[in-house]
């Protein structure tokens, strides 16, 4: 009977804990499982895993279950509960047992107390005791259901929850199922819709330009409007980061798309993006940067015409300059390699020739093309011919073009205004022209229509361009790669084309009309010079006697080696001619260069000289000094107020703003002075040469105009200069100081033996004057008594 009641109590106390330890080893495994299957349903609808992901989230899920329910339902069931533990867990919850539960156990092992030293009565006392202790036993006691309960009746709830969400969204439970436990890959559905700009995956864009990402995001809900979005960058200055929309485009009131536009400026390192909005974002884009092709190295030779006698350029020392001055008719041959990416061919090349036509008041060449004429009618101010590899070839007048249409010619001339309307009706703006036409109207633009392009098919990197220069010409290569990048702002190459013009020639002494005596001598000097090279150069003399003219002389001057500026001079002596009294030479210097055409023969202006007798000379050279000395007395008063003002200024002792504006004035003056006597100096020297190259007058009248000639330019290079330097001195000086009463010191004496010296040498030529009259008058007195002589000599013998 014992046993019975006791086992009973014990065996209802382990059903009881066996079912609470089902309980909670079956909610904390559903529970468990429940959270792995939130968990990976949420990281995968917000990162969308890829398949590898998927399948290592599935494995962690599985293992994170299997442990639980090897952790909490398992090992809980798989262990046995003894009668003493079950009694253990009794006596915790049930305090009047006072451990005569594990008591009773114990003595129903030996109940006679063979093994101890307790007697059999006391083993029947307390086995009756414990009879009757069991009774009482409740085995909920031993451990609430209600934490179980509860932890078993949320897990239901949750249960519940998740399988009325997935019956709800069926799709979703069956794209959860194909996504993480079939690991299918089936796409997760989104509100947000985002359509990107560019849609390439991988964009790749040139060094240092701009990308602008569009965005257009809608949604399939009603009366959603996104009004957000954003991007991210990641390798773009390091990190990673949010970039705010540059501005936003609403697609109408009532749309529910709106655009986001964001740009990326001067990219010079690859990054990669991400836009996101609303419950979706896009794919990541990745962005390559490339560099542009360039033009590495560029040479160009020249082949003159023939007529130049001149060789072309080098093959070993081309060109290298962007800016060319040659002749028209010159062959342009130039070469270009180009650079860029190590591994970048170049997809189109083309060469632009570019032409600016005859401008007009404005700058604006107005005209037309309609067949074959250029009309006044339209604006145009350039002309562009662009080439191909292949042999195309479009020309441009400002808006208008013309491309080839067929083989049999060229067609669509398009003329437009400034403003880029047409400034015809489309039906009369086009034109049908042959060949011809379109070669004449290049030659018209001034452009080569014959030019050509190019392009080693071995080497992408290797372009040639040929034409003939017929005008100025600006022409620049436009390289497209494989990347499709052009070179941006290609650098250009001018032309500075002129013509062959005829050579300039200048006479630079006499450079005037001169006098001269029978048996005179007169030195010519004459300068030539050519845009490309001079042959010859000549002067040449014609005769005139009585209104009659005829050729004198032509005097060559050999050109040895080929130059572009000549220097000739020459002593004529005018004896070797047969001259006579009142005869007049005209006398001119010209020059030839290597064109051979009739007309590239330069000329100086055309000059004469004047034969006079001894006195004719002495009259004008006696008229001239009359001028000189008017001159030099106007130079003297002058002379006398610059020194009033100096001395002016020295006694007031002051440096005010008055005063520096009196020295400048001052200053103007005395430069003005000095390149008077400057000229007059040179016009004493131009006396005596013609006194000696003529033999007239005697020692006393050359040495007189040498002097004069000395005494003149010593003041215009040497006193005047010195008084010049002493007035910039005080100008510039800030107080007065003992430097600035030095050079008041230094000024005034040097003013007034300007002054003396001036005064000396106009008295000087004032008494030569008047000698030379005197001499003169008496000289004509014996030239009509002489006449008078021989009238009575010839009465006489007719008498």
């Amino acid at each position: 009977m014992l046993a019975q009641t006791i086992d009973k109590k014990l065996a209802q106390t382990r059903d009881y804990l066996r079912l609470l330890f089902t309980m909670l080893g079956v909610s904390r495994v559903a529970l468990a499982t429940l959270v792995a299957m939130v968990v990976s349903l949420f990281l995968d609808w917000m990162l969308e895993f890829p398949q590898a992901v998927r399948a290592g989230v599935l494995l962690i899920g599985l293992v994170a279950v299997g442990y639980c329910v090897i952790r909490f339902l398992y090992r809980p069931l798989e262990m046995t509960l003894h009668a003493e533990a079950v009694a253990q867990h009794i006596e915790a919850t049930h305090p009047h047992l006072q451990d005569g539960l594990l008591t009773a156990l114990d003595f129903r092992k030996d109940p006679q107390g063979t093994k101890s030293y307790t007697s059999p009565e006391l083993i029947q006392a307390s086995l009756q005791w414990a009879e009757g202790a069991a009774k009482d036993i409740e085995p909920r006691r031993v451990k609430k259901a209600g934490p179980v309960a509860f932890l078993s009746l949320g897990t239901l709830l949750l249960g519940l929850m998740f399988a009325g969400f997935f019956a709800k969204n069926p799709e979703l439970w069956n794209l959860y199922v194909d996504r993480m436990l079939l690991l299918g890959d089936v796409p997760w559905p989104r509100h947000t819709n985002i359509a990107l700009t560019p849609e390439e995956d991988q964009i790749v864009v040139p060094r240092g330009g701009s990308l602008t990402v569009r965005a257009v995001v809608g949604d399939d809900r009603i009366g959603v409007l996104h009004e957000f979005a954003e991007i991210y960058s990641e390798g773009l200055k390091g990190g990673k980061g949010r970039v705010d929309p540059m501005h936003q485009e609403p697609r109408g009131q009532n749309s529910r798309q709106t655009a986001f536009n964001w740009t990326f400026s001067n990219i010079n390192e690859s990054f990669s993006f991400e836009v996101a909005a609303g419950d979706n974002w896009a794919k990541p884009r990745t962005v390559l940067v490339k560099t542009r092709p360039r033009i590495e190295e560029i040479s160009t030779r020249l082949f003159y015409p023939l007529h130049l006698a001149k060789p072309s350029t080098p093959e070993d020392q081309p060109i290298k300059l962007q800016t060319i001055r040659t002749v028209m008719g010159t062959r342009v041959q130039s070469e270009l390699l180009a650079g860029g990416e190590p591994n970048m061919q170049l997809e189109e090349v083309e060469a632009l020739l570019r032409a600016t036509l005859g401008l007009t008041r404005g700058s604006k060449a107005r005209g037309y093309f309609a067949s074959g004429q250029i009309h006044k009618d339209a604006p145009m101010r350039h002309a562009l011919l662009r080439l191909r590899p292949d042999g195309g070839r479009e020309l441009h007048l400002l808006g208008a073009v013309v491309r080839p249409v067929e083989a049999s010619g060229l067609a669509a001339l398009r003329t437009a205004a400034d403003s880029g309307a047409a400034a015809v009706k489309e039906d009369e703006s086009r034109y049908a022209m042959a060949p011809d036409d379109f070669q004449s109207l290049a030659e018209v633009c001034g452009l080569d229509a014959n030019a050509v392009l190019g392009w080693d098919a071995a080497d992408s990197k290797k372009i040639s361009l040929a034409f003939d220069v017929r005008a100025p010409t600006v022409f620049y290569f436009r390289l497209t790669s494989n990347d499709k990048f052009s070179n941006v702002d290609p650098v250009e190459f001018t032309i500075q084309a002129q013509p062959d013009r005829e050579p300039k020639v200048r006479m630079i002494k006499p450079g005037r009309k001169a006098i001269a005596s029978i048996v005179g001598v007169l030195p010519v000097e004459f300068t030539a010079s050519d845009d490309f090279g001079l042959r010859t150069a000549a002067l040449v003399l014609k005769l005139n006697r009585n209104g009659v003219t005829t050729p004198l002389d032509s005097l060559d001057f050999p050109i040895v080696e080929e130059t572009d500026s000549y220097e000739g001079n020459v002593v004529l002596k005018l004896e070797t001619y047969g001259l006579e009294i009142g005869d007049r030479i005209g006398y001119w210097a010209e020059a030839t260069d290597f064109y051979d055409g009739i007309d590239h023969v330069g000329r100086s202006h055309q000059f004469q000289i004047h034969i006079l007798s001894d006195d004719d000379i002495l009259r004008n050279i006696q008229g001239r000094l009359n001028r000189i000395l008017e001159e030099l007395k106007a130079l003297i008063e002058q002379e006398k107020k610059i020194g009033a003002e100096i001395a002016s200024a020295k006694l007031d002792q002051t440096l005010e703003e008055t005063h520096r504006r009196r020295l400048l004035l001052v200053q103007t003056d005395q430069r003005r002075v000095g390149d008077n006597l400057g000229k007059i100096s040179e016009e004493f020297a131009m006396i005596l040469a013609e006194l000696e190259n003529n033999q007239v007058g005697d020692e006393n009248d050359r040495a007189l105009y040498r002097d004069a000639a000395g005494i003149t330019g010593k003041l215009a290079t040497i006193d005047i200069p010195t008084v010049l330097d002493d007035v910039q001195l005080v100008r510039k000086a800030e107080a007065w100081t003992s430097e600035v009463s030095q050079a008041f010191n230094r000024m005034t004496p040097r003013v007034a033996d300007v002054i003396f010296e001036l005064e000396e040498l106009v008295s000087r030529l004032k008494r030569w004057d008047q000698v030379t009259e005197l001499s003169r008058i008496l000289s004509k007195i014996m030239e009509e008594e002489k006449l008078i002589q021989e009238g009575i000599e010839d009465s006489r013998k007719n008498d």
